[in-house]
């Protein structure tokens, strides 16, 4: 799939030496790609008797998805949030949602508002796990619990966008050959942050153009791939298992 119509030539690597495989790209609508792989806002589940693991997928859904899988697990003393594939929405909800994450006043870093302690706010060991997916408001929640010192966070650098005024330009312009040869007009539309100068957190942290750095760098690797297995998630159950977290 592409972006747009496409025909690519690779060049494969197997057993059997390198072999050059074309192939003929079919568009995909971008919406439509996101829908298609994020199929829930908010999922939860109990990973283990004593660890609770909440999938927060998206921004764009309401509060009380996540209420409903936050007190499935608040009682137990391990909890893992996974924001890894949660490329942003509203930063209003991701505020909302911090206050069941944080046990002291925070001041958020987009709306500068104090966000206080929900009276039912998780009490046991929380771990945060960001990945290059984890954008926008996505990126300022995981920022507003690295600064709130709430949570360990494991996992890779976060985007480096949390939004700073986007505005969306669009251009027109020659590109590329489709697959019949020769040359197209497309359009392609740019979001981009405006704002000037680029918005800091309370403490200090740009919020554009550098990702939030976990405290335990886990990337994914090939290997997990094809056994359809989560390293970072192992890696960070087995911290907890070793009384590292």
């Amino acid at each position: 799939m592409s972006y747009f119509p496409a025909k690519r030539k690779y060049l494969v690597k197997s057993d059997n030496g390198l072999n050059e495989v074309i192939l003929n790209l079919e568009k995909i609508d971008e919406r439509e790609l996101y829908t298609s792989f994020v199929q829930e806002n908010v999922k939860g589940e109990i990973l283990e008797e004593d660890i609770g693991y909440i999938a927060l997928n998206s921004m764009g859904g309401s509060l009380a998805e996540f209420e409903t899988e936050f007190f499935k697990v608040e009682h137990l003393p391990y909890l893992i949030v996974d924001v890894r594939q949660n490329g942003g929405g509203n930063s209003a909800l991701s505020e909302e949602i911090l206050a069941y994450l944080i046990e002291k006043p925070q001041e958020a870093c987009v709306s500068r508002r104090v966000i206080l302690p929900h009276q039912n706010y998780y009490k046991g060991k929380l771990i945060l796990l960001t990945g290059v997916g984890t954008g926008s408001a996505a990126e300022s929640f995981a920022l507003d619990i690295k600064e709130s010192e709430s949570a360990i966070i494991v996992g890779m650098p976060t985007a480096g966008d949390t939004g700073n005024g986007p505005q969306t330009l669009s251009v027109n312009g020659i590109y590329g050959s489709p697959p019949d040869g020769g040359s197209e007009l497309r359009n392609i539309k740019f979001r981009i942050p405006t704002r000037k100068p680029p918005q800091i957190s309370p403490k200090g942290f740009p919020m554009e153009g550098i990702g939030i750095p976990p405290d335990y760098y886990v990337a994914p690797n090939v290997e997990d791939y094809l056994n359809n297995a989560d390293g970072t998630l192992e890696f960070t159950i087995a911290l907890i298992r070793n009384g590292e977290i």
